[in-house]
């Protein structure tokens, strides 16, 4: 059960920096959207995109913190990361001119702004799936549990 403890300890500082990194860019939004002059050539689907995808990233997060407070950690774990995927995915797609018409710079730095709190999903994913991968077998295979764990 100590390789699990570890692995639980390694969900909550990515579930920290999720949040972390998830403030900092709506912080940095805020600071940037109040100084920056107003740009109608986007159109609505582009605000509205971006604007979802915030909120989408904010429920992400919302998830990883109850799962961090132990309410159904590996369900709510594994929703926070396929919403992450599904915003930032969504992102690069309308990014690229894919979908939604929304190719447009802004969207395309917010993608890349928001690739960390998909990548801290990942990560507290794979610390809940290693968990309870340890909590599975045992200490008796917990060190080759934590090596698979350390080589990622």
């Amino acid at each position: 059960a100590v390789s699990a403890i570890r692995f639980h300890s390694r969900f909550l500082s990515g579930m920290i920096c999720a949040g972390v990194f998830y403030l900092g860019m709506l912080g940095v939004h805020a600071l940037c959207a109040s100084k920056a002059p107003i740009d109608d050539s986007e159109g609505p689907r582009a605000q509205n995109l971006r604007r979802w995808t915030r909120i989408l990233f904010g429920v992400t997060v919302t998830l990883l913190v109850f799962a961090a407070i132990g309410f159904m950690p590996l369900i709510l774990g594994s929703l926070a990361f396929a919403l992450s995927m599904l915003g930032s995915c969504l992102l690069f797609a309308s990014a690229a001119g894919l979908c939604c018409d929304a190719a447009t710079p802004r969207t395309l730095l917010q993608a890349h702004a928001f690739a960390p709190v998909t990548v801290a999903c990942a990560f507290c994913f794979g610390c809940l799936i290693f968990e309870q991968v340890a909590l599975h077998l045992g200490d008796e295979y917990a060190r080759d549990v934590s090596l698979h764990f350390d080589g990622l």
